[in-house]
């Protein structure tokens, strides 16, 4: 008993776990929701909501900076499983990158704070999605950090 809790330690120590664990929440809840409902509009808002754990502080009791860039992923992921994009470059076998990213951090997030990210496609031009991001903390509406991604569209090896 006492060697799977030093081997469950050391994964914790290790490997971030709970980026494992809220993958398989997300592919699970992707299965079992969003796959069967309407398909959404591309150019439609999405919200994603989070809170920060005590994993995601820093030494200063802050959300470090990149666990806003994780959250913006898992936002980013939630906006393409629901309005198909991922299974859209799927069928035509190609695959979205992240051609540039910008974030600016405004004010920071504490421990166990709530936060909805809103994922909206601002522009396309040719094969680049211009995607802008929010994080809104749900107690004040104070919007804490932006991000702008340029996804890219290839094809094939890159």
């Amino acid at each position: 008993m006492h060697w799977i809790v030093g081997v469950l330690f050391l994964l914790y120590a290790i490997v971030d776990v709970n980026y494992f664990i809220w993958s398989i929440i997300l592919i699970t809840a992707y299965a079992l929701k969003w796959k069967r409902t309407a398909r959404c509009s591309l150019f439609d808002p999405d919200y994603y909501t989070g809170i920060s754990f005590p994993s995601d502080i820093d030494h200063l009791w802050h959300m470090n900076n990149a666990k806003y860039l994780r959250a913006f992923e898992f936002a980013r992921a939630v906006f393409g499983l629901k309005n198909k994009l991922w299974a859209t470059a799927r069928k035509l076998d190609a695959k979205m990158l992240i051609a540039t990213q910008a974030v600016r951090y405004r004010k920071p997030l504490t421990v166990f704070q709530w936060y909805r990210i809103t994922t909206k496609v601002v522009f396309i031009e040719g094969r680049d999605l211009y995607v802008e991001q929010q994080l809104v903390t749900t107690s004040d509406n104070f919007v804490r950090a932006t991000c702008m991604v340029k996804l890219t569209m290839t094809k094939g090896m890159v």
